[in-house]
C-alpha cells in the first residue's frame, strides 16, 4: 500500500493504519521536541505531502509535544518547496 492508500484506510477505521499515522505524528513530535524548545518555537508548519494526512498525525503529534505548539498545515503541500527554492534563487 502506498501513503494515501493507507491514509485512506485510517479514515474508513482500520485500526492498523490509524495507528500507523498516530505513531508517525508521535514519532514526529518527538524529533522536533527538542528544536522547538531549543529555538522557543510557537508553531509549527507541518508541510508537503504529509499535510494531506496531518488529520491523521496531529494527534499523535499534540501527545509528542509536552508544551503548547500550535500546529498548521500547509495548503500548498510540495508547492511549498518549490516556492522557497524560487525566492532563494531571486537574492
Amino acid at each position: 500500500m502506498n501513503p494515501a492508500e493507507i491514509a485512506g484506510a485510517a479514515r474508513g477505521d482500520d485500526k492498523a493504519a490509524v495507528e500507523s499515522y498516530l505513531e508517525l505524528g508521535f514519532h514526529l513530535g518527538e524529533i522536533l521536541k527538542p528544536w522547538v524548545k531549543a529555538f522557543g518555537g510557537h508553531s509549527i508548519v507541518v508541510g508537503g505531502n504529509i499535510a494531506r494526512s496531518f488529520d491523521l498525525i496531529e494527534p499523535g503529534f499534540e501527545k509528542a509535544l509536552d508544551t503548547y505548539v500550535h500546529l498548521v498545515p500547509s495548503t500548498l503541500f510540495e508547492g511549498a518547496t518549490l516556492l522557497g527554492a524560487a525566492a532563494l534563487g531571486k537574492k
